[in-house]
């Protein structure tokens, strides 16, 4: 089960998890405000598609393999994966707020 979860979520993906994380822990009782202006373009497009890019530098197709469309057609699921955890951040602007 957990080889499955890990097939979708990339490397990347968990530091930047675990980084979001963290920068929540740190923040959350800080008086510092947190813009969410830049939420929207950071994970909605700037994070999927550094994902995507870090996913096929590592599993893309060498120089000896064939490659066809489909082969690396899961990296698309990256978007809706950002976007939840834009949801999910935005949810955690809302409580702190």
């Amino acid at each position: 089960m957990i080889d499955d979860i890990l097939v979708f979520v990339g490397y990347f993906d968990w530091i930047i998890i675990f980084v979001l994380i963290l920068l929540n822990i740190k923040l959350w009782n800080s008086d510092k405000d947190i813009s969410g202006c830049l939420l929207l373009p950071v994970f909605g497009l700037v994070l999927p598609i550094l994902s995507i890019i870090v996913e096929f530098e590592i599993n893309g197709p060498k120089e000896d393999d064939t490659f066809d469309g489909f082969t690396m057609l899961y990296v698309y699921f990256r978007f809706p994966l950002y976007w939840i955890l834009l949801i999910i951040q935005y949810i955690i602007f809302k409580i702190r707020d």
